[in-house]
């Protein structure tokens, strides 16, 4: 369950990065944050992300927990203090805990 979840998290953070940025904005950030390993952990993802683009990294982090919730089918449930790491931690227990989304449209 874990790797399926790594899985479908990786295709989301490229996804939600060539969605926002487009393919060579994509494989220019993807460069230097695959340098880094830092797509497999949220935090660091989220502090080299912000440090690139500041505050409008939120509408990219955004964008990819979006999408790992729609691809996981778990709920997507958004604050006002959105916090990318917690999001993301938040879809993987709901999805190893099988608390699937019933409204999700597949």
């Amino acid at each position: 369950m874990e790797l399926k979840f790594s899985q479908e998290y990786h295709k989301c953070v490229f996804d939600g990065l060539k969605s926002t940025l487009g393919e060579s904005g994509m494989d220019a950030i993807l460069f230097d944050i695959e340098s880094h390993r830092c797509v497999e952990d949220a935090r660091i993802l989220h502090k080299k992300l912000h440090g690139i683009f500041g505050d409008g990294a939120f509408t990219i982090e955004k964008v990819i927990v979006k999408e790992l919730c729609q691809r996981l089918n778990v709920s997507y449930e958004e604050s006002k203090d959105f916090d990318f790491a917690k999001s993301v931690g938040r879809a993987r227990e709901l999805f190893k805990t099988g608390r699937q989304n019933p409204r999700a449209i597949e």
